[in-house]
């Protein structure tokens, strides 16, 4: 299968699909560390970590 993509050409554009992607990241992360096979602490430390090193440019 053949997929075409037409990327926004405007700042707006490209704005919104920065959003978008980043929306969709966060869904991933999120769903995934839900998922995990452990207690909900972990996954609160867990989480907190993450954000922590996107906040410190890592």
């Amino acid at each position: 299968m053949n997929v075409i993509i037409h990327y926004p050409k405007i700042k707006q554009g490209i704005e919104e699909l920065e959003r978008k992607v980043a929306s969709v990241h966060v869904e991933a992360v999120r769903s995934y560390i839900k998922q995990l096979p452990c207690p909900k602490e972990q996954k609160l430390v867990l989480l907190k970590s993450v954000q922590d090193d996107l906040k410190n440019g890592k």
